[in-house]
């Protein structure tokens, strides 16, 4: 939809020298309110529609370098995590990965419609947020001691009826 609106009102010439206006596709009525969408279509000061690589500014290039610190603090979070969780677990290829998915970052937010680098850079201090809230939530010692907790519980019920089941078997014989 982002490149709809980004091509409305352009015209697109063919090999064979016809011409077609994005804008005979839609109605007046249809015409006025994509382009109140497009004109509208910005936060911060950074239109939506518009691809980073074709119309840099500060607002632009901010976003650009927000998504990429924020996948590479993203993927080092998530690795250390994963580090902490199961040692050893994090081999030379995650690591490699950890600086690879940031420059595939980079690489899309700057070639795509600034709305999407825009939703990546949210979606990533969601993903941030999220990992640290879980990990201090539901940390593993927590786990494994309410785990061990619950195991040493059951195991005394189980103790109590295994008794209980051998005094009966004493009293019955």
């Amino acid at each position: 939809e982002l490149y709809v609106l980004d091509t409305f009102g352009t015209v697109k010439t063919y090999a064979d020298g016809s011409t077609v206006e994005y804008k005979q596709f839609f109605s007046v009525n249809d015409t006025d309110s994509i382009q109140e969408l497009y004109n509208n279509l910005d936060i911060l000061g950074i239109m939506l529609v518009h691809v980073p690589s074709e119309h840099l500014s500060f607002p632009m290039i901010m976003l650009i370098v927000v998504a990429t610190l924020l996948s590479l603090v993203q993927a080092f979070i998530s690795n250390r995590q994963m580090e902490k969780n199961n040692p050893g677990a994090v081999g030379g290829g995650m690591k490699v990965t950890m600086y690879i998915m940031p420059i595939f970052s980079l690489f899309f937010v700057i070639n795509v419609p600034a709305g999407a680098g825009f939703y990546w850079t949210i979606s990533y201090v969601f993903g941030i947020v999220q990992s640290i809230l879980l990990n201090k939530l539901m940390s593993p010692e927590k786990l494994k001691a309410q785990a061990e907790a619950e195991y040493k519980a059951k195991m005394k019920i189980v103790e109590a009826q295994a008794s209980k089941v051998r005094d009966t078997d004493r009293d019955n014989s």
